[in-house]
């Protein structure tokens, strides 16, 4: 699967997306699969069927590298059988709704440990290979800086005052008048043309003084911008370990640790995979909703969104211009990495 598919996902964030990209993933795994590379991690789930549609997941270790195995693409079928077949519910019973939220839960498990070779355990490997080919293949959790206004931009943006404007009209009239018009037969210039002159002086004073508070208020906001980067640090599994990264780090595959307590802006479009635990949260910041919004696995967490009660641990599916607070920070701020075509 590719960037854009997985960004489908969190946009769209509905049963049907989830099962038309792992439907997308099985017709095209016969060759390897695209994330595949040297020293990728890799897992399968062992899948049982305890009643009709009673999901165990488990991990292990596939040792397939290079593509997928039968005994994963058996499993995907399945699990979009049963995802097709919940589409077409339409009045579930208590009972069928717990069915279809296990079908969610075993699509996000696949979805981790299949299409993009991760695990809710282990996670991705710490291997600088590993992370650079990822950002390679689904991009870096970061946006282009906008480039800063040149100096004499500036300069020509605070020349705009209409009274700026007119000074300066003033001034060259008044040098044209004392220099030519103004003074007597035989008469000398002198220092007539001083009045005119400090006029434009006064002009350009001011706006280079605009201008230079301007560019300045640039820098600050660079820098600070740069220090809160920084600062801003996540929780992720990686080789079994749990590490601190910055969110420009974060890469699609890792596993994020999220609870409430951090209260820490998620910072890349997420699937939650686990615990089937009351998560909640407060997406008021991009939907306007004020009530928190209860997640369950196999929900699409969003970027920029808060965890308000409980925790989970989930999967980056979409990071950076792909991610939804990344196309609208992209818009925002006029980033080179601006899609204008987002919905």
């Amino acid at each position: 699967v590719t960037a854009g598919d997985l960004s489908d996902l969190s946009r769209d964030r509905s049963r049907e997306a989830m099962t038309t990209l792992l439907q997308k993933y099985v017709s095209k795994a016969t060759p390897p699969p695209a994330i595949a590379g040297p020293g990728l991690s890799s897992t399968t789930i062992d899948f049982t069927e305890s009643n009709a549609s009673n999901f165990k997941l488990n991990t292990e270790p596939s040792g397939i590298i290079g593509g997928i195995d039968d005994k994963s693409l058996r499993l995907l079928n399945t699990i979009i059988k049963k995802l097709r077949n919940d589409e077409s519910i339409k009045d579930p019973t208590p009972e069928e709704k717990e069915k279809m939220e296990r079908h969610m839960e075993a699509a996000a498990m696949a979805l981790t440990t299949i299409v993009l070779r991760s695990s809710p355990e282990a996670g991705i490997s710490t291997d600088d290979e590993e992370l650079q080919h990822r950002i390679e293949l689904f991009g870096s959790n970061s946006i282009a800086e906008k480039k800063l206004t040149s100096f004499f931009i500036l300069m020509w943006e605070a020349f705009q005052d209409f009274v700026l404007i007119m000074l300066t009209v003033m001034g060259v009239i008044t040098i044209i008048v004392e220099t030519t018009i103004g003074l007597e037969p035989g008469e000398k210039c002198g220092s007539c043309w001083l009045e005119g002159f400090a006029i434009l002086t006064s002009v350009c004073i001011v706006v280079l003084i605009t201008a230079g508070i301007d560019y300045g208020k640039q820098l600050a906001f660079k820098d600070l911008s740069q220090k809160l980067q920084e600062r801003n640090t996540k929780s992720v599994i990686r080789k079994g370990q749990q590490v601190l990264v910055t969110d420009a780090e974060i890469v699609v595959g890792d596993i994020l640790s999220v609870n409430s307590h951090a209260q820490a802006t998620i910072s890349a479009d997420c699937v939650l995979i686990g615990p089937n635990a009351d998560l909640k949260m407060d997406e008021s910041s991009l939907t306007g909703e004020s009530h928190a919004v209860r997640k369950r696995p196999g929900d699409v967490i969003l970027s920029g969104t808060n965890a308000s009660e409980g925790a989970g641990k989930m999967v980056v599916i979409a990071v950076g211009i792909n991610s939804v607070a990344g196309k609208i920070k992209a818009r925002v701020y006029e980033s080179e990495d601006r899609d204008d075509d987002m919905e």
